[in-house]
């Protein structure tokens, strides 16, 4: 993680990692109360609500308004209302909500010392996905998951679910044979969708949050190694090879902490296993300098051990585990 005088650096990326979009938006708009309502503009006069943060099912939040066609994030929102620069509006956000980065305090006057609201909670409805499953496809399937040497028994344990039709927020698409989409059921109400050979926006939809980690249900009730990697595929893969893993929905998710807890008390040995890639170097010294982790990687061409083993079999990966656990 990049530092200065042993502080994080003052970056949106590090905000995020401590706050949400959200609570950006709801500290700042005095008038925001739900993403479900719309709201008058604080930034210019407006006598019609016109105004609403719309949710993206890949959690992104977005300030939109439909009177003049404005659209901020949450930090250029910060800049709007105050009339500051960008790193300025980084330095508001990270004195009101005292997050100590760069270990210094913010020279622009705290917007909270003029008047402004305390925080107010906001019900944030989670995006409806529902679907329609169909029976698995020996061509499309194998073809995809095959190389991956996952079968239709480890796809199914891991709640794996191939997918003819999908709703979205009640507007339904339906799945075409040459564009397969799986369906990874977290818990009843918690889907992350995979469509592997879609356009990299279109790739991945989710609801999930921090506290969804997938595999998690999968865990034995004490075990003697589990490792943490970034994705469900991996996650697949190590069970397939003899090993337990979880996976949290993004290598820039930290795991909260009563879940850490609850994990180190299940298992001797915790070991992260994330990309050798600036995404996951990312994520490795976020978890790695919270809980004291080690952790493992992969040299060479192979970003994963899902890439691993599509290249070299499972004779070789399984080589490769024990030289690197």
């Amino acid at each position: 993680m990049y530092t200065t005088k042993g502080y994080s650096k003052l970056t949106k990326e590090e905000i995020l990692i401590r706050i949400s979009a959200i609570d950006i938006f709801n500290y700042y708009i005095t008038n925001f109360t739900s993403d479900k309502k719309s709201f008058c503009s604080e930034l210019r006069k407006d006598n019609h609500p016109s105004c609403r943060i719309k949710i993206y099912s890949n959690g992104k939040a977005i300030y939109k308004d439909f009177g003049n066609k404005d659209s901020f994030d949450c930090f250029s929102y910060v800049q709007a209302k105050y009339g500051v620069s960008y790193l300025d509006a980084l330095k508001i956000i990270n004195s009101d909500f005292n997050l100590g980065l760069d270990g210094s305090n913010s020279t622009i006057p705290s917007p909270i010392l003029l008047g402004l609201k305390d925080k107010k909670e906001i019900k944030v409805e989670k995006t409806v996905i529902q679907l329609k499953k169909r029976k698995w496809n020996t061509n499309i399937d194998k073809e995809y998951w095959g190389q991956y040497y996952l079968s239709c028994n480890i796809l199914n344990y891991f709640n794996v679910i191939p997918c003819s039709h999908i709703w979205i927020k009640k507007r339904m698409f339906k799945i075409s044979n040459h564009n397969p989409a799986y369906a990874y059921k977290i818990n009843k109400n918690t889907y992350k969708i995979l469509s592997p050979y879609a356009d990299k926006k279109f790739k991945w939809l989710s609801n999930s949050t921090e506290y969804d980690l997938q595999g998690y249900e999968q865990l034995p009730e004490q075990g003697d190694i589990l490792i943490i990697t970034k994705s469900l595929k991996d996650v697949m893969v190590l069970h397939l090879l003899g090993y337990n893993a979880i996976a949290p929905q993004s290598e820039q998710i930290n795991i909260p902490n009563e879940i850490m807890k609850k994990l180190e008390s299940r298992f001797d040995n915790i070991i992260l296993f994330y990309d050798n890639d600036p995404a996951g170097n990312m994520g490795r010294e976020l978890i790695c300098d919270t809980y004291s982790l080690s952790s493992i990687i992969l040299e060479g061409d192979e970003k994963d051990i899902s890439d691993y083993i599509k290249k070299h079999g499972i004779e070789a990966t399984k080589m490769l585990l024990k030289t690197l656990i």
